[in-house]
């Protein structure tokens, strides 16, 4: 049976009217790799989803409010857009997956919101890590930069303003860029990892992307069963 993946949509406005988003790399991966995905749209629904899903994919999105680590907002810096609603949801499913041990994978903003649940803490603005080298300027869509995984390099998508500041407990680095920023994270004992780069970019066409997906929808089909 294949397993049922909770992948957790963008919201956004248009006209005031609210809407969510999602990008189809997201639901193409899953798919791709043997798994049905599914799209949380009700904060309230948080309880009926984790009783349906078999894993949840945490996405990309607004910037997760400082307050949920410990930091604060200077008078003088510009609110950024957040969604609490969201946000609280993220954290209530987190909660549900992890003590279920059902698995989880965060990407991008999604890998922070993991980092976040587990205690830890981000820095919000890459300025603060000015060696963050990224090549390949030529690339169509990305700018890319290298990492390294378990002893190997590969070249991964750069597109995201905000890192792992301090990692939460019980999660472990297994991947950092040249400047030492962790790129992705694997937690010691229950199956939840993180990946900073947008993996569901480069799964048709990228090993360590692909790997991640077939991994995780793995992990799923073991706890389908």
């Amino acid at each position: 049976m294949k397993p049922k993946i909770l992948i957790i949509a963008t919201d956004g406005f248009a006209k005031n009217i609210g809407h969510f988003m999602i990008n189809t790399d997201y639901g193409k991966s899953i798919a791709n790799a043997g798994g049905i995905p599914i799209v949380a749209l009700s904060p309230k629904l948080a309880e009926e989803y984790f009783d349906l899903a078999d894993g949840l994919l945490l996405t990309d999105g607004p910037e997760i409010h400082r307050g949920r680590y410990g930091k604060y907002y200077a008078p003088t810096e510009e609110f950024p857009p957040f969604n609490r609603e969201r946000e609280e949801m993220e954290l209530k499913l987190c909660e549900m997956f992890s003590k279920s041990k059902k698995p989880i994978l965060g990407i991008g903003r999604g890998m922070q919101m993991i980092n976040v649940f587990f205690g830890g803490t981000l820095c919000d603005n890459m300025r603060d890590f000015s060696k963050h080298i990224k090549t390949a300027e030529d690339k169509t869509e990305f700018t890319y930069h290298v990492i390294t995984a378990y002893d190997k390099n590969y070249e991964v998508n750069s597109a995201h303003k905000s890192a792992i500041e301090t990692l939460g407990e019980a999660l472990i680095p297994v991947a950092y860029a040249e400047d030492k920023t962790i790129e992705a994270f694997k937690h010691s004992f229950l199956p939840v990892q993180g990946v900073q780069w947008h993996a569901e970019h480069e799964s048709e066409n990228d090993g360590i992307s692909l790997k991640i997906f077939e991994d995780f929808i793995s992990l799923c089909k073991e706890g389908s069963k």
